[in-house]
């Protein structure tokens, strides 16, 4: 939470990608301590204080580093590369078509694989995510008119329902956490009723998902009108394995949402296997990352980006070979970290992230929400607000939201004056009020309804600095 703080007072400016990040821990790490993970009563006490210590650790050395990064000054860009302020709403609402088109194929067409669609997945989530986050913030703060509202909510829903159809519910999770956050930053509050619509839905799918897997897992996913009835079956299974409708006697013995999303037994697991009897990998995980930047149709016999979960799995004894097709184990960077080399492993994870991610929130600051820099900030949060990512999965992802942002730059973006210039400026002339001759307010105020760039370019080199040096370079003007 400390991070979060930082940010809301102030301290630290850009978007809020490590306060987010951070706070993606409370269900990983903090919740099953305090409800008491059923797996935790197999270790010792000081067996679960070094894993949440580790975890403690590796959030303050890399917030540390983040903070260093945000704080310097940033300077502000006198032209960014943006979507046209003008057209952005139909733009981002055609972003976000786009998705539910793609998606909407692959209900249809639900075999046709291959290199070409994990290319085309790539640019339509990238869009989608684009087009919900700024829709989602313009609606928190009321600027979205009643159509465009209806029509980007219905969007959001079905493409929402489409993910979910899938059966794969970790899917779900960047889009309903790009919403809610882009919501809550542009109203100012948190939606609590939608909020807990939401938790409730996802629990009760949680629940029934295994036995819905077991079904449909083998067979082609549900069409368009079968999503109905597939929807009912799986939420009468899910508040079946709740308890909710049948006896307490015949009730199987199920896993929460809560539990199932807990990471700390996994990591007390790996410290206490670690190095006797298995082992450090010492880098095994982290081999196959480099082929796995090259595009699958290019290179078709690459491993899959979910390797390094298959890796630990094995090597921990989660599962047995001929599982691992079948199954998958979560983990995250830290649990990976520590698996290859240990303490060291998650100390240089700490910095590399904190650095990272220090340099992507640089790119949000001083710059307009339309803009390159600020959507990949976006792209980056639904990236880093899933916690059960490996680097593989992670590098994988983030690189594929750079690329398909990159092509998309290029079809709806062009470069513009920074209009974030002229809002400095205008917040300068206010307190200039006190402090210039009227002959020099005047002309400055003048400048500025002409939109002249001269007056930008000798302000906002000294942003930062005295007023004698800002009065300096007015009167040099």
């Amino acid at each position: 939470l400390l991070p979060g703080w930082f940010w809301v007072t102030g301290r630290v400016q850009g978007l809020p990608i490590f306060p987010l990040f951070a706070i993606g821990f409370l269900p990983t790490y903090v919740a099953p301590l305090w409800q008491g993970h059923e797996e935790l009563k197999n270790y010792t006490a000081n067996q679960i204080n070094t894993a949440a210590w580790t975890v403690t650790g590796f959030l303050l050395i890399s917030q540390l580093f983040w903070q260093q990064s945000v704080v310097r000054a940033v300077r502000v860009p006198h032209a960014v590369r943006m979507i046209d302020l003008k057209k952005s709403e139909k733009i981002l609402i055609v972003c976000l078509f786009f998705e539910v088109v793609f998606e909407t194929i692959q209900i249809l067409l639900w075999q046709f694989g291959g290199g070409s669609v994990s290319a085309i997945r790539g640019f339509a989530t990238a869009a989608g995510r684009m087009g919900i986050f700024i829709l989602s913030y313009q609606l928190g703060q009321g600027k979205l008119k009643s159509g465009m509202k209806t029509l980007f909510l219905s969007l959001v829903m079905l493409l929402i329902v489409q993910e979910t159809a899938s059966m794969l519910l970790a899917n779900v999770l960047p889009t309903l956490g790009v919403a809610f956050a882009a919501y809550i930053l542009g109203s100012g509050k948190i939606p609590w009723k939608v909020l807990a619509l939401a938790v409730l839905s996802i629990s009760v799918l949680h629940a029934g998902k295994y036995e819905m897997r077991d079904i449909y897992f083998e067979k082609p996913r549900p069409g368009l009108m079968e999503l109905p009835g597939f929807f009912e079956e799986w939420v009468q299974m899910g508040l079946k394995n709740l308890g909710m409708g049948k006896p307490l006697e015949e009730k199987k013995e199920t896993t929460s949402a809560a539990q199932r999303a807990s990471l700390i037994q996994v990591m007390i697991r790996v410290q206490t296997m670690s190095p006797d009897p298995a082992p450090f990998l010492e880098g095994i995980s982290y081999q196959f990352i480099p082929p796995l930047l090259i595009p699958r149709i290019l290179s078709p016999e690459k491993m899959g980006a979910h390797t390094g979960n298959s890796i630990l799995s094995l090597h921990y004894g989660f599962l047995q070979a001929e599982n691992v097709n079948a199954t998958s184990v979560a983990f995250d960077l830290i649990i990976e970290a520590y698996a290859n080399f240990g303490f060291l492993g998650v100390l240089l994870l700490a910095l590399l992230v904190g650095f990272f991610i220090g340099i992507i929130t640089r790119l949000t600051i001083h710059v307009p929400m339309l803009s390159f820099g600020f959507l990949f900030g976006v792209q980056s949060i639904a990236v880093l607000i899933s916690s059960f990512n490996t680097a593989g999965v992670f590098v994988t992802s983030m690189w594929q939201a750079f690329l398909a942002l990159v092509v998309l730059s290029f079809f709806l973006m062009h470069k513009a004056n920074n209009p974030v210039w002229k809002y400095y400026a205008l917040k300068l002339v206010e307190k200039l009020k006190f402090k210039s001759d009227a002959k020099t307010k005047k002309a400055l105020e003048e400048a500025l309804q002409n939109e002249s760039l001269s007056v930008t370019y000798i302000l906002f080199p000294v942003v930062d600095a005295a007023w004698n040096r800002r009065l300096h370079h007015l009167h040099l003007h």
